[in-house]
């Protein structure tokens, strides 16, 4: 039956995404995903002012996402992500407060909310699928993040143990000590370890080889250089 309130020149009510639900969906995954709903929605109602203006928010939703994704893969992510989510908020609350409402405040007072409901399958579908798809890239990097070594945690763990290299020499003092993993085997560092041994600064070149349990055994050459202390 025909809506009496929709326009004349329609002969049927419309069909159309709920637009609260579209929001609803769109905290858990994106912004995005509602943007484009409500620009479908608008594009359906003859307003396209209104869905260009949805699809200029699914656009800045997109790249908010995926500059999101790829803090994964950058130092600190944590704090990063916990940034990324207070503006995600942010940016969440903008398209409410400027489009969203505006769209449910349509649909209760012109439409009555009267019109055809169009399923959700293949819409939630297409919003999960690259939100899985960002979590098993984030998950395989994780996973091959975890077989390599971290040369700042080779570093912590060996300076002690340098310092106590030399036990002839009543003073000992190591600074700075430079690795850099060999192409060959990422177990296995080259590098150079600057001590003071009574007074004097010599750089000593430097090969590491971390075991299993992280069981690190090393060489250290003759020194290259010193320096009077």
């Amino acid at each position: 039956m025909m809506d009496t309130d929709m326009p004349p020149s329609q002969d049927k009510s419309p069909e159309l995404w709920n637009p609260r639900a579209a929001i609803g969906w769109s905290l858990l995954l994106s912004p995005a995903f509602g943007a484009y709903l409500h620009a479908a929605n608008w594009q359906a109602l003859n307003e396209p002012q209104r869905a260009s203006e949805n699809k200029s928010w699914f656009w800045v939703s997109i790249v908010f996402t995926i500059l999101a994704l790829l803090t994964e893969f950058l130092p600190n992510p944590r704090i990063l992500d916990a940034l990324f989510r207070l503006v995600g908020l942010c940016l969440f609350i903008a398209w409410y407060r400027s489009q969203a409402r505006h769209q449910v405040t349509h649909f209760r007072d012109v439409l009555e909310n009267c019109y055809t409901k169009k399923r959700w399958g293949r819409a939630l579908l297409a919003g999960f699928t690259p939100f899985l798809v960002g979590v098993v890239v984030i998950m395989i990097f994780a996973v091959l993040e975890m077989g390599k070594i971290d040369p700042k945690m080779v570093v912590e763990t060996l300076r002690p143990e340098l310092q106590k290299q030399w036990p002839e020499h009543k003073s000992v003092t190591i600074g700075e000590i430079s690795l850099i993993p060999t192409k060959e085997n990422s177990n296995k560092f080259t590098g150079t370890v600057e001590a003071t041994l009574d007074g004097e600064t010599s750089l000593f070149p430097l090969e590491i080889n971390v075991g299993k349990d992280s069981e690190l055994s090393w060489i250290i050459g003759e020194p290259d250089d010193a320096e009077s202390g």
